[in-house]
This record gives structure tokens, C-alpha cells and sequence, in this order.
């Protein structure tokens, strides 16, 4: 039986990785992404502000 703690380290873990995984999906901006979809106003937004 696992401790609570454990399964919350777990969580934050699989969290942060997902996080950085869409980071770097995000700044190698593959062409599918930009193109279209949800993610292509988000896109053209980082780039006025960089």
C-alpha cells in the first residue's frame, strides 16, 4: 500500500512533465501546429509579443 505522499510526488511529476513537453512542442513549432487548430491564434499571439 502506498503513502498518500507518494501518489501526490507521482502526480506533480506526471504534471510537470507534461508541461514540458508542451513547452518544447511549442517552441519548435512544428508547421502541424501552426497551421491550424485551436493552437494557431496562440501562435500568431507569442509571436507579436517576442
Amino acid at each position: 500500500m502506498e503513502r498518500p505522499l507518494d501518489n501526490m510526488f507521482d502526480y506533480y511529476k506526471h504534471t510537470s512533465m507534461f508541461w514540458n513537453d508542451m513547452i518544447s512542442m511549442m517552441s519548435s513549432k512544428p508547421a502541424s501546429l501552426t497551421a491550424v487548430g485551436p493552437l494557431r491564434n496562440f501562435t500568431e499571439n507569442i509571436k507579436k509579443i517576442s
